[in-house]
């Protein structure tokens, strides 16, 4: 593990002040100490053997993998076979357990993923699994069904100029005066070779996305400020028939809280945590306060620009409220 250590690096991401013993180039840099929020507590991630001791007492096996058990000591573990094991704790903790020539690239894409994840579910926030966008009027979180194009969809967006504040995991803060905000988390998406071209750029120099050599880490070319921004709505993704035209429609009561809950990240988490009851009122909170719509466009990517035209339109008209008509 020693080769592996080396100084601590710090970084602001959802509100927090995170300390890491490998270097996250999704997040932006802070300096050491740095604040920004009385509701922001540091977030330690380190290097220790103790993670892999913990998964080695949970009583899990190789079959296991990729599932977070409880750990004897408190917390939760989880094994990436031939990458890391996670200890996560208290939200305010995660262990990482190398193993023996590990992929740093491979240990990030977990780690800001599912270790992160659960820390953050662990804090008590609600977390959502999307593309979040910030615009005019605030942010727009994207979410669907994995292959829908939540990524895509947001870097053209940030192509175009617009801050994106998360690719994959965004948690939600209450704000001081009502509602939720979001904050700035990973610069980072996650895209397809063809869909990179699509977008005028190259995959040349780029980092692959673990094992998938035609998916790779692609930054957003506009670095938002660290600072929260009010949610103003959430639109849901889905596909339509091969010649159909976009089609954006409100959505309220019962389905947009289906919505809400159904693209809730690893909502596993939440019932390990125990915390079922508690996560179902947000999302009921969520529903009857922030506007979400279902966006049904073709898959064809390109055609994305009739999408993008449509999302900008309801952008540039009055505001809406929950449930109410672009």
């Amino acid at each position: 593990m020693a080769g592996h250590r080396m100084a601590g690096h710090w970084y602001r991401a959802y509100g927090l002040l995170l300390r890491s013993e490998i270097e996250l180039p999704e997040f932006l840099a802070a300096r050491p100490g740095a604040g920004g929020s009385n509701r922001a507590h540091d977030l330690d991630i380190r290097l220790s053997d103790h993670a892999t001791a913990q998964w080695a007492a949970s009583g899990a096996g190789e079959s296991d993998a990729h599932r977070f058990f409880a750990a004897p000591a408190g917390g939760f573990v989880m094994r990436v076979p031939g990458v890391v094991d996670f200890w996560v704790r208290e939200g305010r903790a995660i262990a990482l357990g190398l193993m023996p020539g590990a992929d740093l690239v491979s240990v990030r894409l977990f780690l800001l993923g599912s270790a992160l994840g659960m820390a953050l579910h662990q804090r008590g926030l609600p977390v959502l699994h999307g593309a979040t966008v910030l615009h005019g009027r605030g942010a727009t979180i994207f979410v669907g069904e994995s292959g829908q194009g939540k990524s895509t969809l947001a870097a053209s967006l940030g192509r175009s100029g617009h801050a994106i504040l998360g690719d994959d995991t965004m948690p939600l803060w209450r704000a001081p005066r009502g509602g939720f905000e979001v904050w700035p988390g990973s610069r980072m998406f996650k895209l397809w070779a063809d869909t990179i071209d699509v977008l005028g750029e190259t995959a040349e120099g780029l980092d692959s996305v673990g094992s998938r050599l035609d998916k790779y880490f692609f930054p957003n070319a506009e670095q938002p400020a660290d600072r929260p921004s009010p949610l103003g709505e959430i639109i849901e993704l889905v596909s339509a028939p091969e010649g159909a035209e976009p089609a954006l429609e409100p959505l309220g009561g019962l389905e947009a809280l289906r919505v809400i809950a159904a693209n809730t990240y690893r909502p596993h988490y939440v019932s390990q945590l125990g915390r079922d009851s508690e996560h179902f009122r947000l999302c009921s909170e969520l529903a009857g306060s922030i506007a979400v719509c279902r966006l049904s466009r073709p898959r064809d990517i390109r055609r994305i620009g009739e999408s993008l035209a449509l999302i900008r339109a309801r952008w540039a008209a009055p505001d809406q409220t929950a449930g109410a008509a672009p």
